[in-house]
């Protein structure tokens, strides 16, 4: 990922993700199967959600289920590796829904709460 030559042990990692919410009152679950082995912290909006600063290998620990409100959301995730770091796949879901990945795109989609209008009626 950092090209030739970059360090592979001693590694330090920030994750920033500003999200947005549409609806108040949402249940949103989070799975950060993050690989930090010398342990990590998770924020969201600031406050700490989870935490593990010992060898963090294990895929549950950054596993947490906020209820959010409408507006726009920060997660943010703090790490570090002395070695041999793995991939990850984050993932999320709202309200109960099946699990998608993490990405702008997912995230986009709980925006803005659709409103079906009713047909009008005429008299």
């Amino acid at each position: 990922m950092c090209g030739e030559g970059s360090s592979k042990e001693n590694i330090g990692f920030y994750y920033r993700v500003v999200f947005p919410v549409g609806t108040n009152g949402s249940y949103y679950q989070f799975h950060i199967p993050q690989d930090f082995g010398l342990g990590g912290v998770v924020f969201l909006d600031g406050e700490i959600k989870t935490y593990d600063f010992e060898d963090s290998n294990n895929d549950e620990n950054y596993n947490f289920d906020p209820l959010l409100n409408e507006g726009n959301h920060v997660l943010e995730i703090y790490g570090v590796e002395s070695c041999c770091d793995d991939e990850t796949s984050w993932a999320f879901a709202v309200d109960n829904s099946e699990w998608l990945p993490f990405t702008a795109e997912n995230l986009d989609m709980f925006k803005y709460e659709i409103i079906i209008e009713p047909e009008p009626t005429l008299c």
